[in-house]
């Protein structure tokens, strides 16, 4: 299907799996793709389990996964970047004089 992939990263599930993260164009269109890639003994590549789509859908992507980690109770690094900046006296209403 693709023109031109991209590895972006992998995140080793186990001994023998990972989730490759991968960009892609086809036909103008550009795609987000995560794949699940065995090394085996008896297989080593990518499987059919994984998902495609237009990166025109990241952003509700995104979300979603934040909705997933806040069912789940996990602290994503941009709420920790949000409290570091409260912390620092940062708010969308102050101004900085010195910018």
């Amino acid at each position: 299907m693709a023109d031109d992939q991209k590895e972006i990263g992998r995140m080793r599930l186990n001994v023998m799996d990972s989730l490759v993260f991968q960009t892609s164009e086809y036909r103008g269109n550009q795609y987000i793709d995560i794949r699940k890639y065995v090394e085996s003994q008896n297989y080593t590549g990518f499987t059919k389990q994984g998902i495609r789509f237009k990166a025109a859908l990241f952003d509700e992507f995104l979300e979603n996964l934040k909705k997933v980690a806040d069912k789940l109770g996990i602290e994503t690094g941009e709420e920790e970047g949000e409290r570091k900046g409260e912390e620092e006296g940062e708010t969308a209403g102050e101004s900085n004089p010195n910018a």
